[in-house]
């Protein structure tokens, strides 16, 4: 299986900056797209196969299963774009 690896400002130029467009493929809020529009190193966020995946700060005692369930994705990205420095203990996805 090929993982589609892209950014909302990558969306965005796609869509012809529809940010309604992208929300709604994104299944998030317009905001939400808004907030990460000028993310374009993607070091706060990254879609994967239509799935937005970001970083958060703060991270409770454990992680949760979706975070066990992203390793595989998170490994294909630091594969792809090893300057970036997500941790798999720290994405979220919506």
């Amino acid at each position: 299986m090929q993982a589609e690896i892209t950014t909302i400002p990558e969306l965005l130029i796609r869509t012809y900056g529809n940010m309604a467009e992208v929300s709604r493929y994104l299944g998030c809020y317009r905001a939400t797209v808004k907030k990460y529009s000028k993310d374009v190193n993607a070091e706060g966020h990254v879609v994967i196969n239509g799935r937005l995946m970001t970083i958060y700060k703060t991270r409770v005692k454990g992680t949760s299963s979706l975070a066990k369930e992203l390793d595989s994705a998170v490994s294909i990205v630091k594969c792809i774009k090893p300057e970036a420095t997500c941790k798999s203990s720290q994405i979220n996805t919506r």
